[in-house]
């Protein structure tokens, strides 16, 4: 149930910067109850990031 909520919440956009590429993840849950999203890759967390007080987060990550 969690990743269909997080499928259909999340909106992906990819950005180059001077040579950098980089792709924003953005979304929120609005009846959740932690503070933070972790992103993992392969059972790996490799990155975290905190609600703001709407629910939102954003991950930056350069690929």
């Amino acid at each position: 149930k969690l990743p269909l909520i997080l499928s259909s919440m999340l909106v992906v956009i990819s950005c180059k910067e001077e040579n950098t590429e980089c792709t924003v993840l953005r979304g929120f849950f609005p009846n959740s109850k932690d503070p933070s999203v972790v992103l993992y890759a392969n059972d790996t967390p490799i990155d975290t990031v905190y609600l703001d007080k709407d629910k939102n987060f954003i991950f930056n990550l350069k690929i």
